[in-house]
């Protein structure tokens, strides 16, 4: 066998290796079986976020052949495609990234002959599968003041992560005395009442797409009123955020 590289928490080619250990050392040592070299370097998402849909893994490298090029991954080979000679993108099926910690990613060179066997190389990657760590804040704002027996006045509330989340993310909107919610309603949300919903994943430094609350304003409104609306789920601590409201 040749040595084509480390992963893991070691890199290059050199071999032997020498380092002192402080914690956890998880080094991958990646093994060709012919000298045709193929090498896994990168995998991207590096990290990618628990879930139990379907996904993808885009792998680079070198020495990948189109056309006789395998991926292996949770005990079963996945489909690849856009195999290039030095990245291709691997498939996963539902419930390959339900569960977190560490998966192990191969990749391979195999021409097949009857019955089944042939030259072939392989080289690992360590792939993690972790959930990030979201911070879901929100922020609430209207434009002017709102007037006595005022209909269709409009909020709002837009979701912004500090990093990645999961679904499923919920926003609640508290309406103070004085106002009376008509609707909540924005792409992708789910609103059946004072509160919405969505699952899909939020990138950093990303936002959902704005929720509009349109209430109607009594009558006997205060002159000052504070509107509040909260977002929990995403595997995020709740955030919350307050929007004084003077009614003339």
């Amino acid at each position: 066998m040749i040595l084509s590289g480390w992963t893991g928490d070691l890199t290059g080619t050199t071999n032997p290796q020498t380092t002192t250990i402080h914690d956890e050392f998880l080094p991958v040592a990646n093994f060709n079986i012919v000298p045709t070299i193929i090498n896994a370097t990168t995998v991207s998402p590096a990290s990618p976020v628990k879930t139990s849909a379907a996904s993808e893994l885009t792998v680079t490298g070198a020495g990948f052949v189109n056309g006789s090029f395998y991926a292996y991954f949770n005990n079963a080979y996945r489909t690849s495609t856009g195999v290039t000679p030095t990245q291709a993108t691997i498939q996963l099926n539902a419930g390959d990234l339900s569960a977190a910690g560490s998966q192990l990613l191969e990749v391979a060179n195999f021409t097949s002959t009857t019955p089944s066997c042939g030259a072939y190389a392989y080289s690992q990657v360590l792939v993690k599968s972790t959930y990030g760590n979201p911070s879901l804040t929100i922020i609430k704002s209207h434009t002017g003041n709102f007037t006595q027996g005022q209909t269709g006045a409009t909020y709002t509330a837009t979701v912004t992560n500090a990093a990645t989340s999961t679904g499923p993310v919920t926003v609640t909107d508290t309406i103070p005395s004085g106002l009376t919610l008509v609707s909540m309603a924005g792409t992708g949300w789910t609103c059946p009442s004072n509160a919405c919903t969505r699952s899909d994943s939020l990138a950093t430094g990303a936002s959902y797409p704005a929720i509009t609350v349109t209430v109607d304003v009594s009558m006997s409104a205060p002159s000052t009123v504070t509107n509040t609306v909260t977002v929990s789920g995403g595997r995020s601590a709740a955030a919350s955020a307050s929007n004084p409201t003077m009614i003339e």
